[in-house]
């Protein structure tokens, strides 16, 4: 084999230099561009992966608020029934607190529970520290008027408990 000059065979270095430039620089634009289509899919395949993980998580967060609202419904109308039977005077006190402590035995999240009448008079307040149940001696004071109660609890004016 025999190695011959280009300006031997009739091209000229500057020729030679050209067509090299131009291949070069055509591969490359054509590598590139083939790089950033495979990048651009590649992005959009993992935005929709995060965008589905992302609804399936709002979906389970949804779910879950409304069976939160769904347990905390149930739990204010059962303490309203325990309430009403009480005031109306088909339970007695002893009965209405056995299920209303033992209602708080089994609710950690739950600190006090302020069973009030239509007058605004407390008629029985129960605090839940540290898993101990204790009644309090505020039964038959006037919440109306009390800063600290609306503070906590908002402006009651009608027969409540509030949680």
């Amino acid at each position: 084999m025999k190695f011959t000059r280009p300006q031997d065979e009739g091209m000229k270095l500057s020729d030679l230099i050209k067509r090299f430039l131009f291949i070069f620089f055509s591969v490359l634009i054509i590598l590139a561009g083939l790089t950033t289509l495979l990048f651009i899919s590649s992005a959009r395949n993992e935005l929709t992966i995060i965008e589905n993980q992302e609804l399936k998580n709002i979906s389970t967060i949804s779910r879950l608020v409304i069976k939160n609202f769904d347990t905390a419904v149930s739990e204010v109308i059962f303490l309203a029934e325990l309430s009403t039977d009480f005031i109306s005077g088909k339970e007695s006190k002893t009965k209405l607190l056995e299920a209303i402590f033992s209602f708080l035995k089994s609710k950690d999240y739950y600190q006090k529970i302020v069973l009030v009448d239509a007058t605004c008079k407390i008629l029985i307040e129960i605090k839940s520290e540290n898993r101990e149940l204790t009644l309090t001696h505020s039964a038959g004071q006037n919440i109306k008027n009390d800063l600290n109660f609306k503070k906590n609890y908002g402006n009651w004016t009608r027969a409540c408990i509030c949680i």
